[in-house]
This record gives structure tokens, sequence and C-alpha cells, in this order.
């Protein structure tokens, strides 16, 4: 396997004293996962596509054994497909299940670095009126100008797709 090349933000290091995160790019934005929320990054493995699921669902990997479901995040997030490149990579997070954690792969076009985000520049979600979806959104991170989409990974998918993505899980062990 060749390792993930990880590109550094040209930000500022400040004094810090915030919580740490994995930054990342979908399309052409910045997002950021706190790094508890994260088991592993896994350079791109081809998933195996499940009939009749969500689009925003690219399939399952084998993990160590173990299914895992991977979303495709720019198609869940509505926005341009970038194409596979040597940078694509998957992120596996672990998230709250309807029961308990669920492992989960989120598909992202690049992996730019783990870095403390400090509380100062933290601030709450904005909110966009009552059509726009922001549940995913749990704050944005302003660094030099710039705005960080910090996600609520828990709330990435509602508790219905969340559904179907476990039972995926359950009846691809099932096999």
């Amino acid at each position: 396997m060749s390792e993930i090349e990880i590109e550094q933000l040209d930000i500022d290091d400040l004094t810090l004293t915030g919580e740490q995160y994995l930054l990342f790019n979908v399309a052409a934005d910045t997002y950021a996962i706190p790094v508890t929320q994260i088991r592993e990054i896994i350079e791109y493995t081809e998933p195996t596509q499940v009939p009749m699921t969500p689009d925003f669902v690219s399939g399952i990997i084998n993990l160590r054994g173990g299914a895992v479901p991977v979303i495709n995040l720019a198609c869940k997030f509505e926005q341009d497909q970038q194409e596979i490149t040597k940078r694509t990579c998957i992120i596996i997070a672990e998230v709250d299940g309807s029961e308990n954690k669920r492992i989960l792969g989120c598909l992202v076009d690049k992996v730019q670095q783990v870095r403390d985000i400090p509380e100062e520049a933290i601030e709450p979600a904005p909110k966009l009126g009552s059509t726009i979806d922001t549940r995913f959104i749990k704050n944005m991170a302003k660094i030099n100008e710039r705005f960080i989409i910090i996600l609520d990974i828990n709330n990435v998918l509602s508790l219905e797709e969340l559904e179907i993505v476990e039972m995926m899980q359950e009846n691809s062990l099932d096999v």
C-alpha cells in the first residue's frame, strides 16, 4: 500500500488550547471532524456497490473482515463529484447508531492535516433558513479569514438513512 499524502494548510500556528480535528476536502470545501470520532484513514478502495441503496452510498468495503458502508460526502452534500486520485481516501469514523456505535467510511477528496482549533476560532453554525438542512454542521471555525465546516458526524445521515446503512452492514455479515 502506498502512503496517503497529507497536504499542509497555509495557516499560521497559534497558541492552541482547543480540540484536535482532522481537516479534509470534499470538492472545494474544507471540513473538520474531531479526531476522537475517527478510527483511521485508509487509501481509496473501490467499494462493492449494493443495489437499491441511496445515491450517496458508494457501497461497502471489507476492513479486516468487517463490512463497512462508505458514504460519498460530495454526493451527500450535493457537491460536484471529483475524480478519484491518489489523494482520495476513506475516513473510517465511529457514529452513534440507533442502538450502539457504528463504523462508517466517508469518501473524501483529500486529507489535509490534524490540527488544534482554538475555542476562540469556533463559531456557531449559521442559520440558513428552514428549507436548508444544516443539522450536520456542528460549528464553523474561522482561521486566517477562511471558514472550515466542523461536521457533526452523528447527524450527517438522517435516522432513516442510518437504518439503511445499519441493514447493509448486518446483511453483509450474513453472507
